[in-house]
């Protein structure tokens, strides 16, 4: 990089290494150590023991780690602030300086729950666009982290859920964390049921019948489970929690297992042995939509894959 040390850049008497605060800006944006080591190409250990020793320099801890990822202590949200300034402007000189022979790369990068929709519109996009160099990126997160992605600015959209019993709560979270929300369409609810299921032929079913085989779940976040509030977690004795979309239908067509879907991806899912199957008495409406930082404009790249989201996923009332 142009810069190795704040001492380069006039920050005397600071003697820190600038590739630890890059580390330290990546891993926040990453919210979590190992993704961002694999970002960074460094080994985790390397990585965890730099960001120790940016904290020791500082003399004030950063980041709250926990099995869950990491966060921003109060010092660290401050400190975030800088430091990005310092590398965002380190890499802006690189870039017009270094790199001046290199073409400019088309980036996009797009934080999704769920992640199959975003990549269903991703593939036509790539299809569609003629640049010569682009790099492009979905982030496969929970609820809670596409908003955290947005806001932070790893991400410039975010494709994500809204249910009818948390609506409110999700609205009030866009406006106090200054995001745009742009409604895509509605859409009921189904079981996804793969063919090992004997209910894979049936036109519809019921909850009560589902109670009978295991039911697969994204991770646990109150804000990314479609069913939180819809069912009760009593009545499934079976439930396994997975980590993305692709996994959970490959599971499913694989079992007995089944999953409350949506219809967006029917004939994808399809593909894969996996229907989409009318629940009678299921949840309510679900609304798909794309978040982004109010205010901004959108990039070239991320206006026409929302043009594509809008044209894609569009209201649905076949059920």
């Amino acid at each position: 990089m142009i810069v190795t040390s704040l001492n380069e850049i006039g920050l005397k008497g600071i003697d820190m290494n600038y590739n630890h605060l890059k580390y330290f800006v990546v891993s926040v944006e990453c919210m979590s150590i190992s993704k961002a080591a694999r970002q960074l190409n460094v080994s985790q250990p390397n990585l965890s023991r730099a960001l120790g020793q940016l904290e020791k320099e500082i003399g004030e801890p950063l980041l709250n780690r926990s099995n869950k990822g990491i966060s921003l202590t109060k010092e660290g949200v401050n400190f975030y602030s800088l430091a990005r300034d310092i590398v965002s402007k380190s890499e802006a000189l690189e870039e017009a300086y270094v790199k001046k022979t290199a073409p400019p790369a088309v980036t996009l990068n797009v934080a999704a729950f769920p992640e199959r929709i975003a990549l269903e519109a991703m593939k036509v996009l790539m299809e569609k666009m003629d640049h010569e160099e682009y790099i492009i990126r979905v982030f496969n997160y929970s609820m809670k982290e596409v908003i955290r992605s947005v806001c932070m600015m790893q991400c410039e959209l975010g494709v994500v859920f809204l249910t009818p019993q948390e609506d409110d709560m999700y609205r009030t979270l866009f406006r106090e964390q200054k995001l745009e929300y742009h409604r895509l369409g509605r859409a009921y609810p189904c079981a996804n049921i793969g063919k090992s299921n004997p209910l894979y032929d049936r036109k519809e079913v019921t909850l009560k019948e589902l109670e009978a085989y295991p039911m697969v779940r994204y991770v646990e976040d109150r804000l990314s489970l479609i069913d939180y509030k819809h069912l009760n977690f009593g009545r499934y004795k079976k439930t396994l929690f997975l980590t993305s979309d692709d996994t959970l239908i490959s599971f499913i067509s694989d079992t007995q297992a089944f999953k409350i879907g949506y219809p967006w991806t029917e004939k994808a899912d399809e593909k894969q042995g996996v229907r989409c199957v009318k629940i009678s008495d299921g949840p309510g409406i679900l609304e798909l939509g794309w978040i982004k930082r109010k205010g901004e404009t959108l990039t070239d790249a991320a206006k026409e894959y929302t043009d594509l989201l809008s044209e894609m996923y569009h209201d649905l009332d076949h059920f």
